[in-house]
């Protein structure tokens, strides 16, 4: 499977549209966190009532955390990108001579899984580290002044639960893309099943704000949503969320190769 690997790494780094996701991800820490920026610089000027307003979400920590989220811009834009990759390769017959030269359903299934994953958890850190050096900078409050241990705690959780959140999302990403093997139909299920995920775990949030019921915490997302929302953490939340996400990551991975063996790909 290594030389599958090898050729899906290299025909997603010279695809263009490689290229727009990656300037995309520079660019979104740069204007979210510069919107920030004037939208606190506006809320202090003089006369401006901001009564009610929450400005806690306006802070380093709260752009850095909605970066993991689904909902996020990179939650949308990275499926979108793994499914068109994936989709162009059943579409243009690359998949078929694959397996006309010999490599197995199961070797292919795990390249695009692996290759998927590693892209996304790699432009995912990228986009989060150019965040919160921007929020050191400029913004106010969490990460716009000195950091203490707690908070380098919370920063470890926030980075391990928010890979597990993308390397998630590409499990989907892949398990449809083969599935459907079009692009259009593929694209729009992928991001309603991201949007979709991304809302129930915000929803049981609201619901459950402190985390009370840990049952709720073997929900894919809802201890994303939770940690990131709140910025608390416990040990056991934290290990029952990352235990659903390798579930029911394996349960859509066995899934989706199981349909991708009988799939017709004339």
């Amino acid at each position: 499977m290594g030389k599958l690997l090898k050729a899906d790494f290299f025909r997603i780094i010279r695809s263009k549209l490689f290229m727009i996701v990656c300037i995309l991800t520079g660019a979104f820490p740069f204007l979210t966190a510069g919107l920030y920026y004037l939208v606190i610089k506006i809320m202090k000027m003089p006369g401006m009532n901001t009564s009610g307003m929450q400005v806690n979400l306006l802070t380093g920590r709260a752009v850095v955390s909605d970066s993991f989220l689904l909902s996020s811009n990179m939650g949308l834009l990275l499926p979108i990108f793994i499914t068109i990759f994936i989709c162009a390769d059943v579409s243009n017959g690359t998949l078929r001579n694959k397996i006309i030269a010999g490599r197995s359903r199961t070797s292919i299934y795990f390249s695009h899984l692996i290759s998927s994953s590693v892209i996304s958890a790699v432009l995912i850190l990228l986009e989060v580290l150019l965040f919160f050096g921007i929020s050191c900078l400029i913004l106010p409050g969490h990460y716009g002044a000195a950091i203490d241990s707690e908070e380098i705690v919370n920063l470890v959780y926030f980075f391990i639960t928010g890979l597990f959140t993308f390397i998630f999302s590409a499990a989907i990403s892949t398990a449809l893309s083969l599935m459907m093997k079009h692009t259009a139909p593929a694209v729009i299920v992928t991001v309603v099943a991201g949007m979709g995920l991304s809302l129930i775990g915000q929803i049981l949030h609201v619901a459950d704000p402190a985390l009370t019921k840990k049952w709720l915490c073997l929900i894919p997302t809802y201890t994303n949503s939770g940690f990131l929302s709140s910025g608390k953490f416990e040990t056991v939340s934290f290990l029952l969320g990352i235990l659903s996400y390798l579930v029911f990551g394996v349960l859509i991975t066995v899934l989706g190769l199981m349909r991708f063996k009988k799939a017709d790909l004339k």
